[in-house]
């Protein structure tokens, strides 16, 4: 049958729409390009966090009691649960410091013990939730143990809740009270000695970039 003049023409609509179609796709990539490479470009100017031999460095500046077998131990286990939490490890020796002054040996009056003072029930049941063997009046004496179950239910605090709720979780534990007066003084010290440590990493990397500027221009 002869169509009429104003009869649409077969096959015209579907290739006006597939040509409007294929411009949308070609446009659509070209954005995803796009914003892929700003992506990277922002990536790359971040700042890297510090090499575990950095860290043992910064360490013994920040805290010359440290001899450099001890700031070496603790720069291993500070990368490795800050990249396994994916948190500041920064975070680590400012707790620390609070909690016991770098002493491994400290005992509390509530009889929290080492580094991080951790309290007995609380290593037992982390020493369940991560496989670790676990024998009384035995284990808890094991230095790098204790340091590692501190740091671990301190990370998780912090995942779970954020750096100020988490913080006073650590203390107070995941129950505390809002309105608990310790574990805001708490708060106001780590923030205190965290800050320190910022200022200190970034005196670090200012003194490395000048040495390295110095070399170069030898």
């Amino acid at each position: 049958m002869k169509q009429s003049p104003d009869s649409p023409q077969r096959g015209t609509s579907f290739t006006f729409d597939f040509k409007h179609i294929a411009t949308f796709i070609t446009i659509m990539i070209c954005i995803v390009v796009i914003a892929i490479a700003i992506t990277q470009q922002v990536t790359q100017v971040e700042p890297k966090p510090l090499p575990r031999e950095n860290i043992a460095q910064l360490l013994h500046l920040g805290y010359y009691d440290l001899t450099e077998d001890e700031t070496e131990v603790y720069a291993l286990m500070f990368s490795k649960y800050a990249k396994k939490y994916d948190i500041d490890w920064k975070i680590y020796p400012a707790i620390i410091t609070i909690e016991s002054n770098w002493q491994p040996s400290s005992v509390s009056d509530s009889g929290a013990i080492g580094t991080m003072q951790v309290m007995k029930n609380t290593f037992r049941e982390e020493c369940n939730r991560y496989n670790i063997p676990y024998q009384r009046n035995k284990t808890i004496y094991n230095d790098i143990i204790l340091l590692r179950v501190g740091l671990e239910y301190l990370s998780r605090m912090i995942v779970k809740y954020g750096l100020d709720k988490g913080v006073k979780s650590y203390v107070g534990g995941p129950a505390h009270h809002p309105a608990c007066k310790d574990c805001s003084i708490y708060l106001t010290k780590f923030k205190a000695e965290y800050a320190k440590i910022i200022r200190l990493e970034k005196e670090y990397k200012r003194i490395e970039e000048l040495i390295l500027k110095k070399t170069l221009s030898q």
